[in-house]
């Protein structure tokens, strides 16, 4: 049977290389049985139907799929919507937002299947069942929509366990990877699955239980490793630089964070092909910082979140202080680790104190770079505080919201939704502003051809001029150097 991923993509953010459906696709086709392909929306928004078009003629699928997640819901009606109208084919959901949500996601009448949890085992299981015109409703987490209603599974959806069992990602699914390559010069990488932690701002909670089984697990650190080093030897000349690690919690268990980073040394891939991890100010120490340095690690992206410990802990469900913060990112900086730090700004609890606190903060620690998001409440949690603080989501911004960056969504009584907003340009105007005299002062030339090659090619690359301009200062300038 073939399937067609979609990538639906429609938003301005081109950093959507979507790990998800790599994974399964390259599931689909290591089985043999049934045969898998991408269609990447990401670079063809303003004429996204032509390219599905063309993508489905070429392919001849049987049926459609997609990966969801809140946020991007909307561009995955539209693209369902067009698939099942214009083409006559299913659509198969999944993904957080369906895991989540199964009820509300099969009700918008635009899905013919849905599985909740992983689908490593159960897309394979029901590829063969539709090939074969079997019954699937004893798979677990199966919905089907039939004669305008909703067939609902015998078992819940399940998070997938073997991961040892995984095939090595195949990014050649991506027609478009000499683009990714350019403008970010990554590919993501995942040797883990979930998160134990109960931060407040994401849904991992929920997540959890939706579906059965362990909902955080680790693969071998040497499969791991040898991963990297297998797609190293792949992408070395075609532009890759960096392998972006996904885990969310990398350095959590301090044993397999040790056996990874040896196993990753023994291959030699080390000394040429870095990486950057998800980490936590937490589970980071001497012993674990020093692996990680070691074995070519170039970057820690940790999430700060407020640079008020009130709102920090009691808010966000972080229990670290600053003195943490500023110990760790000092004895990282000894052994050559860069930081990409985390704040949000203008949380349920947040006055402009705060919010100007996480400012000096995130200026006093001066990481390799930061990010500001603005709090945009996409848990039950998150809403909860909303309403005990008084505040008032706006539906209209809030539906219309497709990025975690930008663009305020609710309003308080201690902040207007123009000030958060004008709290966002001051915090990038003097973090960033120190790291930009650095490049004019060290590169002035370079710096600025560099800069008009990058966003000329995207502007002909029909991509976002604001996105352009973050990004290059995040991957197309330097990304690992400075």
């Amino acid at each position: 049977m073939r399937l067609l991923f979609v990538n639906p993509t429609l938003a301005e953010d081109f950093s959507a290389l979507d790990i998800a459906i790599t994974v399964l696709a390259s599931v689909v086709n290591a089985g043999g049985r049934h045969r898998a392909a991408i269609c990447d929306l990401t670079f063809h928004r303003r004429h996204w139907q032509r390219t599905l078009d063309l993508a489905i003629a070429r392919h001849r699928p049987a049926l459609i799929a997609m990966s969801t997640n809140t946020m991007y819901m909307k561009f995955v009606r539209l693209v369902a919507d067009y698939a099942a109208r214009v083409h006559g084919l299913p659509v198969l959901v999944g993904g957080h937002h369906a895991t989540r949500f199964p009820e509300e996601t099969m009700a918008l009448g635009c899905f013919a299947h849905l599985l909740t949890g992983d689908a490593e085992e159960t897309l394979p299981g029901l590829l063969d069942r539709l090939e074969a015109n079997l019954p699937a409703e004893d798979l677990p987490g199966y919905y089907r929509r039939l004669d305008g209603n909703t067939l609902r599974p015998a078992a819940p959806g399940r998070f997938y366990q073997d991961l040892h069992r995984l095939p090595h990602l195949d990014w050649d699914l991506w027609e478009e990877l000499p683009r990714y390559f350019y403008y970010l010069g990554m590919l993501y990488m995942i040797g883990s699955r979930g998160c134990p932690y109960r931060c407040t701002f994401c849904d991992a909670v929920g997540l959890d239980n939706a579906a059965e089984g362990s909902y955080f697990r680790l693969a071998p650190p040497e499969q791991y490793a040898k991963e990297l080093a297998w797609q190293w030897e792949k992408y070395r000349g075609k532009g890759l630089r960096l392998a972006q690690l996904f885990d969310p919690v990398f350095t959590l268990n301090k044993p397999w964070v040790l056996a990874f980073a040896k196993a990753y040394i023994a291959t030699g891939a080390h000394r040429e092909f870095g990486y950057s991890v998800f980490s936590r100010i937490d589970n980071l120490d001497q012993e674990r910082i020093e692996a990680l340095a070691e074995s070519g690690c170039k970057l820690l992206r940790v999430g700060i979140e407020a640079g008020n410990e009130r709102v920090r802990k009691n808010t966000y469900a972080k229990n670290i202080s600053n003195h943490e913060v500023r110990r760790i990112i000092t004895l990282a900086r000894k052994h050559g680790l860069g930081f990409t730090t985390f704040f949000i700004l203008g949380g349920p609890s947040e006055d402009r104190r705060t919010m100007l606190e996480t400012i000096r903060l995130a200026r006093e620690v001066n990481p390799r770079r930061s990010a500001f998001f603005i709090y945009k409440p996409f848990t039950s949690e998150g809403l909860k505080q909303l309403r005990e603080h008084g505040c008032s989501v706006h539906e209209d911004r809030w539906a219309a919201a497709d990025n975690i960056s930008f663009g305020a969504v609710f309003d308080s009584p201690n902040f207007s939704r123009a000030e958060v907003q004008a709290l966002q340009h001051l915090a990038y105007s003097v973090t960033f502003g120190q790291r930009l005299l650095g490049m004019l002062r060290e590169h002035p030339v370079l710096y600025f051809a560099r800069l008009f090659a990058y966003v000329g090619r995207g502007l002909a690359d029909g991509l976002s001029p604001a996105y352009l301009a973050m990004y290059f200062h995040v991957y197309g300038y330097d990304y690992i150097d400075h």
